[in-house]
This record gives structure tokens, C-alpha cells and sequence, in this order.
């Protein structure tokens, strides 16, 4: 079941100590500011986790209330599941944006 192996992962990142979140969060291409703490990364990676469990519609609409006007979404999607990585990425950017507009 996704939600299970979903939830397992989670766990992984909770037993993770700073150092190996750290490096874990390097990975995902989200900004790293100086002084996140375990709380914040472990957060993030909520996030990001949830995303996953989402089905396409639903992180679509995330991602037009996100920001109003994606250009990138303009063009007509497929259906499936196809989007589901595109879509994922396209919510990363607008969290990198949101993150250094502050």
C-alpha cells in the first residue's frame, strides 16, 4: 500500500539524525538556508511526501492556489499518471520562489 510505505519513509527521515537528514535533504533540490533546524526539514519532507499520496488533480490544484498563473500548466495535460512527476517538480519551484521571496 502507498500511504504504508509512505508513512515508513517518514519514519526513516524521523530516525535520521541532523547530519544524515541533511544530506538526505540535499537531494530533493529544495533551497537550503542556513540554521534549519530537524523540525523544519522534518517538515519539509512532510510535504514532499504528501505530494507523493496526491492524486494528479488534486496536486494541480494545488499548484494553480500556489500561484495563479503557471504558464507552465497552459499547455493541455494527458491523462494518468504521466503528469504526476512534472506536477511534483512544478510545486518544488514555487516552494524554492515562495522560499527566496522572503
Amino acid at each position: 500500500n502507498r500511504v504504508v510505505q509512505v508513512v515508513a519513509r517518514y519514519e526513516e527521515f524521523v530516525a535520521m539524525d541532523d547530519v544524515e537528514l541533511l544530506a538526505e535533504y540535499k537531494t530533493t533540490g529544495l533551497p537550503i538556508e542556513t540554521g534549519l533546524e530537524k523540525q523544519e526539514l522534518l517538515q519539509r519532507f512532510k510535504m514532499m511526501l504528501a505530494w507523493e499520496l496526491l492524486p494528479e488533480h488534486a496536486l494541480l490544484q494545488q499548484l494553480r492556489e500556489e500561484r495563479k498563473t503557471l504558464h507552465d500548466l497552459d499547455a493541455p495535460l494527458g491523462e494518468g499518471e504521466e503528469n504526476r512527476p512534472r506536477l511534483i517538480e512544478l510545486l518544488k519551484v514555487e516552494f524554492v520562489r515562495k522560499s527566496l521571496a522572503r
